[in-house]
């Protein structure tokens, strides 16, 4: 390697470094003061199970219900999602069933020239019908998530308008138009 290409090689590490630090700061940042705002609710996604906070502390069903009485389609929301929550990795565990069955067929033989000649017979429909429930449970649990997360935000929203900085409005990372760099919204 010549000196120009070493030279490029660590202006590119500083490059990657420098947005690296301005994004994982801007975050950190942006959690802080997010956190100012003690009296609302942070709703947390994991795969299966979700859970909302309020300062840092798990909410329970039942509180967070009692939360909602002011606001009844939030509730709704929340309990419908609550609600569909265990068909979604039901479903998919049938579409992986459903997945199985048809990769694996069913054995079959035929006798052609006077020689018997062994094959599997697999179904092409059983197999985008396994696929298609995988991800039709996907779509469940997400969903349901989203009911939920809507049901939080509409809390949050009745606890009046959040005052917002400028650090909070401002991004880096991909804009929506594709490329690279900072962005703000107002």
């Amino acid at each position: 390697m010549n000196m120009q290409t070493i030279k490029y090689t660590n202006a590119a590490c500083r490059l990657w470094t420098f947005i690296l630090l301005v994004s994982t700061g801007t975050s950190l940042m942006s959690q802080a003061q997010n956190a100012e705002n003690q009296d609302s609710l942070v709703y947390k996604r994991r795969v299966l199970m979700s859970e909302v906070l309020q300062k840092g502390v798990r909410v329970k069903k039942k509180n967070f219900e009692e939360l909602l009485k002011d606001n009844p389609k939030a509730k709704k929301n929340y309990r419908l999602g609550s609600y569909i929550r265990p068909l979604g990795p039901l479903v998919s565990i049938g579409g992986i069933g459903l997945c199985y069955v048809a990769i694996k067929g069913t054995p079959a033989s035929a006798v052609v020239e006077g020689t018997v000649h062994n094959y599997t017979i697999r179904s092409l429909p059983l197999l985008v019908a396994g696929v298609g429930a995988f991800v039709g449970g996907i779509c469940i649990i997400e969903f349901s998530h989203e009911l939920q997360s809507n049901a939080v935000k509409a809390y949050n929203s009745s606890l009046g308008a959040r005052k917002t900085t400028l650090l909070q409005k401002t991004k880096f990372g991909i804009t929506p138009t594709g490329n690279v760099g900072f962005y703000a919204r107002f």
